[in-house]
């Protein structure tokens, strides 16, 4: 048997793990800037409630489908489009903020897409983390990955607030970079996210879609 090499010498895993780890802690910051910038140019508290529902909405709703589209879709391409859509989002607030041209309207879309982005990334590096780590360690991967969640929640919006008092556009402009060096580190992974044993679904895509939700609904907690 040939013995395993541990997480922190598996390249592969740690351009995985890094570069999620920057997206998300981009994400994080611009989820708490967005509504302070929704609240300074509408005045409006409801206004900055609704960006910030927009966000986590969609981030919530769409990992469901993203689970099944996912099935399909080669892994890496998912991961990198995932990160370049939430840069362009970032870097259009940026460049509006930068020509004092910003509108509610351009921050909404911007959460929209910026938080179905984030759905369908967080659901590919789940799977992806499989082929770049041996069975035995899944666990360990896994649980690593869920710290860095934890870390990137208690840093990334006090971040991003801080920076905010800096200048409005300055945490954009570090969401943008965060995005697209984790673009660059998957593309950078030398194993093939999708296994060439797997078989794509043969099943109808509605098909798959209800038996996911009715898994939910059978699910007393969900």
């Amino acid at each position: 048997m040939v013995p395993l090499i541990p997480l922190h010498r598996n390249g592969d895993f740690a351009r995985l793990w890094t570069g999620q780890a920057g997206a998300a802690f981009g994400s994080a910051m611009t989820s708490i800037v967005q509504p302070l910038l929704a609240l300074a140019i509408t005045g409006s508290a409801a206004a900055a409630g609704l960006i910030g529902l927009l966000g986590l909405g969609a981030a919530t709703v769409v990992r469901l489908p993203a689970g099944v589209l996912i099935d399909r879709w080669p892994l890496r391409r998912v991961l990198v489009a995932a990160d370049v859509v939430r840069a362009a989002t970032a870097a259009a607030v940026a460049v509006a903020l930068l020509l004092d041209q910003l509108q509610i309207t351009v921050l909404a879309v911007a959460a929209l897409l910026g938080g179905l982005s984030a759905g369908f990334a967080d659901t590919a590096q789940s799977v992806a983390v499989r082929h770049v780590v041996p069975a035995p360690q899944l666990p360990t991967a896994f649980a690593l990955n869920d710290g860095r969640g934890h870390a990137v929640s208690l840093l990334g919006q006090p971040a991003g607030g801080f920076l905010y008092g800096i200048a409005a556009v300055v945490p954009f402009l570090g969401s943008v970079l965060s995005y697209l060096a984790a673009a660059v580190l998957t593309l950078t992974i030398s194993h093939p996210l999708r296994d060439s044993r797997h078989v794509h679904s043969q099943g109808p895509m509605l098909r798959e879609l209800l038996t996911g939700l009715s898994f939910i609904r059978h699910e007393p907690f969900l």
